[in-house]
């Protein structure tokens, strides 16, 4: 596969997922014209990027903190999908991650409801993430949101608001071997780790309800989920989204693909990446889960097999649901307002019974 062709493999993967996390749909189309090469990918998103970045910019001039909250927010967004995948450009990918952190911290305090940073000490690294609650609230129980692969705490500020509108507190971090914490800590098989260290940190304080917690994961996200749902006896309820139950279909996935998994896992060579690779499984794990879980898939999906999914709840022996899209692709970002509400409705419940 060339690399031309890798532009047409990342679209036709989550050109969905580009607009339900905030791409305007006129900006991608832009975008599909002006990229025909991989090379151009970042440099293009970039300077799409860069356009909501001086609207935001502006309007926090003029005390339009609103406007500049939203703007900032998204070119947030448009900067992480520049750099998402880039690997083979580390300094175009370098600069666009230190654009979507900076228009993503300087949006923060202008969201509605507003988002506070947070740093959480773990194995000798920092996770930062952003804590959000709803307006009115004195101790709302709390929402992790766990990225995946390639994905970022930034990639997530509207889907936080289907939480935040249902009265929950939502925290978005990057783990290891994603975001901010990638340079330092690679990406694991037992991300469970990081939640602990979480659930530590935020049961320190009195605003939210540490008493009430689930997990929601997107893609590589959703094996995390279940992974703390299985070891982690604080959370009441977790939520896997399009996620694998292990990686058994790596090698037959496209070379994109491949190349992006072992980027994050920090392997060097196939075989490393087999080494890997085979640790990441819930077996054994699926059977401890003893909170409430809601696994969400797609038919379609061409990344993670819906069998894993039928696999994960055929083995849990907790209070399961699936819910199975026939029509839905990976993390069914295709129909955002079928599962979306779902999550968000059923994640209340738990943690509000």
């Amino acid at each position: 596969m060339s690399g031309d062709d890798w532009v047409t493999t990342a679209i036709g993967n989550w050109a969905p997922r580009f607009t339900a996390n905030g791409v305007d749909p006129n900006d991608l189309e832009v975008l599909r014209a002006r990229i025909t090469r991989w090379a151009d990918w970042c440099r293009e998103w970039s300077a799409v990027a860069a356009v909501h970045e001086a609207i935001g910019d502006e309007a926090l001039a003029a005390g339009r903190t609103l406007t500049a909250g939203r703007a900032l927010a998204r070119a947030a967004v448009y900067y992480q999908f520049a750099q998402f995948c880039f690997s083979e450009f580390p300094d175009q990918k370098d600069a666009a991650q230190a654009g979507k952190v900076a228009c993503h911290r300087r949006a923060l305090p202008h969201l509605a409801p507003p988002a506070e940073r947070l740093e959480i000490p773990y194995e000798g690294v920092i996770l930062p993430g952003n804590l959000r609650r709803p307006g009115g609230a004195t101790r709302p129980s709390l929402v992790l949101i766990l990225p995946g692969l390639e994905s970022t705490k930034e990639e997530f500020t509207l889907f936080e608001e289907d939480f935040l509108s249902r009265g929950m507190a939502t925290f978005t971090y990057d783990g290891p071997g994603q975001g901010e914490v990638w340079p330092r800590l690679r990406m694991r098989h037992d991300h469970e780790g990081s939640v602990s260290a979480v659930l530590d940190a935020l049961g320190r304080r009195t605003d939210i309800d540490a008493e009430r917690v689930g997990t929601v994961g997107v893609s590589m996200g959703g094996y995390f989920s279940m992974r703390a749902a299985g070891c982690e006896p604080r959370l009441r309820a977790a939520v896997g989204l399009g996620g694998p139950y292990d990686l058994s279909f790596w090698e037959s996935q496209s070379p994109l693909m491949r190349r992006n998994l072992m980027h994050a896992f920090g392997a060097e060579t196939v075989d490393a990446a087999r080494t890997l690779f085979a640790r990441v499984s819930l077996s054994g794990v699926a059977s401890r889960v003893r909170c409430p879980i809601l696994v969400v898939h797609g038919r379609q999906d061409r990344i993670c097999p819906p069998e894993h999914a039928e696999r994960l709840v055929a083995e849990a022996t907790c209070k399961k649901r699936l819910a199975m899209y026939e029509d839905g692709n990976h993390v069914c970002n295709n129909i955002p307002y079928k599962y979306r509400p779902l999550v968000a409705d059923w994640m209340r419940e738990q943690l509000t019974t």
